[in-house]
């Protein structure tokens, strides 16, 4: 066997060791020399453990594995197409209006009281109970000023999958990650953003912040919203010497950029850190999608038509969404998300405490912990958090609407022989 003598200077070079202070050439096999080194170059956001710990290795902890595991369903009489359902029952939040903003907010605070004060069923049984009682004949919640608070133990072992009256999803919660796979998501990202020197994992109050509380957001998304419609358009018409003229005369609309499914600016302009996302949080993106194909195959099949659809790729690392939401300080007020298609799946991360998720008009209050997952129809669903301290985050899954519109005829050129080919 032949022993290979490696110094620093011959890995990483004089001039970039000396930039740093060091200045004598050292054997990686001198341990405590090649410490210093450590101490001294930057080494991203890792802190290495002191020598001579000799319970170190017998604390660290199994590589984590992520288990789908199959949900025990309670029925309930909620009807999601109830016109009481379906109407809004918040003022609509435009940041451009101040005055509707506020009205949103002071809204939004007074069912935070409510839903703070929600009935907490100790059993299982009692949870039935409540909810065979929570709705009228018409399907709607009796009372909006009560809720029912789910208890997280129920969800620990076993997934709960609430269907409203027409057998379909209305609630999804899942608390069974274990520990260890927990603080390995909650490690990740906070590598993730050390690494990109973004700083949005910090603490924060969100009932001090008040209305000043601003939620940040970074949409790695793939978007088909206000695209260029080419259903009236010649079939032998090039798209791009295509316009769409109004009704009222010479104004035309172009936009030509948008005429296939695209990419959020988001993600184009934050593409290092999308791709680190990517990389540490694999594991957990493949858990989330093996869950909800195991618990709502029927729900999803529309998502993954979708996805078939879409250009080059036919597929998502989010499967079956095709877009992903990094939230920061997501501590949400009453609102509805209306170009989300079907299910839309959250994972809450971080370390803090409060932050419920509150389902306005199932009357439910969501106690999320860090790697807990819930999946609803977020569209025709009134949503907010109630207030948390800590640090807290969140992933969202969800797809766009409008690729609907691609899927089914290609924006409507579908039957354009420069888009499609002569048959």
């Amino acid at each position: 066997m032949c022993r290979i003598n490696l110094d620093v200077f011959n890995i990483f070079g004089k001039d970039f060791l000396n930039s740093i202070g060091i200045t004598n050439n050292v054997l990686f096999s001198d341990l405590n020399a090649v410490d210093e080194v450590w101490k001294k170059a930057k080494t991203n956001v890792f802190t290495y453990p002191e020598r001579g710990d000799d319970n170190l290795w017998q604390s660290l902890e199994e590589m984590p594995t992520y288990v789908a595991v199959e949900a025990k369903t309670l029925d309930t009489k909620f009807r999601p197409n109830a016109k009481a359902n379906m109407d809004l029952a918040f003022p609509v939040r435009v940041r451009e209006n101040e005055d509707r903003s506020l009205e949103n907010f002071r809204c939004t605070e007074r069912v935070r009281q409510q839903a703070s004060g929600a009935l907490k069923p100790k059993t299982l049984q009692q949870l039935r109970s409540r909810l065979r009682s929570m709705y009228d004949i018409h399907g709607v919640h009796k009372r909006e000023d009560k809720f029912i608070y789910i208890n997280r133990d129920f969800a620990k072992k076993q997934p709960l999958k609430l269907l409203d009256v027409n057998g379909e999803n209305m609630c999804f919660f899942d608390a069974t990650l274990p520990d260890p796979e927990r603080r390995s998501l909650n490690a990740s990202l906070v590598a993730i953003m050390d690494a990109h020197n973004i700083s949005l994992t910090k603490s924060f109050d969100s009932k001090k912040e008040g209305i000043q509380h601003c939620v940040t957001a970074l949409h790695f998304s793939t978007y088909n919203r206000m695209h260029m419609d080419g259903s009236e358009a010649p079939s032998g018409a090039y798209p791009f010497a295509t316009a769409h003229y109004e009704a009222h005369g010479d104004e035309f609309h172009l936009n030509y950029s948008q005429l296939s499914p695209y990419m959020a600016r988001e993600l184009k302009e934050n593409t290092p850190l999308y791709n680190s996302f990517l990389e540490s949080c694999t594991d957990i993106f493949n858990w989330v999608s093996e869950t909800v194909l195991l618990n709502c195959p029927d729900e999803v099949e529309s998502l993954e038509l979708v996805l078939e659809e879409l250009p080059v790729s036919g597929s998502s690392p989010f499967h079956p969404w095709a877009s992903l939401v990094v939230n920061f300080k997501v501590i949400t007020r009453a609102h509805r998300d209306y170009h989300d298609n079907n299910l839309c799946g959250v994972l809450a991360l971080g370390n803090f405490v409060g932050g419920e998720l509150v389902l306005y008009e199932q009357g439910l209050v969501i106690p999320l912990q860090s790697g807990d997952l819930v999946i609803f129809p977020s569209h025709r669903t009134t949503h907010f958090n109630l207030h948390a301290v800590g640090s807290r985050a969140s992933f969202v899954f969800t797809t766009d609407q409008e690729l609907d519109s691609w899927a089914l005829n290609n924006n409507g050129f579908d039957g354009s022989i420069i888009m499609n080919g002569a048959n």
